[in-house]
């Protein structure tokens, strides 16, 4: 395992995936990933930066489902309502990537909730959100 490859797998990102956010072909990815070929600092410091951007915005979006609380459903449970984006552009339209970033970061949104938090994916709509991405520091190509 590369360095290259342990960000892209934390980014929730595949091989193919990493390679249309980078700009670059496939094999490429794919060499980076095994360390055949180095990979250019460029490319782990996008990686890193949309890894921050993940982290802030699962924590950002775990302090929004406390406030607004758990919702209770009609046999009297209560559960933390967390957005699912529909699809990739769904998911581009608050900032990130692709789906799989985006749901990078509701994984450590709950990680995030408390202990005895029941979460349950629901459908994005304007009543749950989905996590926004931050600006990246690092422009991808």
């Amino acid at each position: 395992m590369s360095v290259y490859d342990l960000m892209r797998q934390r980014c929730g990102l595949s091989q193919t995936e990493a390679a249309e956010f980078q700009g670059v072909r496939l094999d490429t990815v794919k060499s980076w990933c095994s360390g055949r070929r180095p990979a250019p600092a460029r490319a782990v410091d996008e990686l890193r930066d949309l890894y921050r951007r993940i982290l802030e915005a699962g924590a950002s979006y775990a302090a929004q489902l406390e406030r607004r609380g758990p919702h209770v459903g009609e046999d009297g449970s209560a559960r933390y309502l967390v957005g699912e984006p529909r699809d990739d552009q769904d998911a581009i339209a608050q900032g990130w990537p692709n789906k799989a970033a985006c749901l990078a970061a509701l994984g450590v949104a709950i990680a995030a909730l408390p202990v005895d938090a029941a979460p349950e994916l629901v459908p994005h709509d304007k009543n749950t959100g989905i996590p926004r991405a931050g600006k990246a520091k690092v422009q991808s190509r």
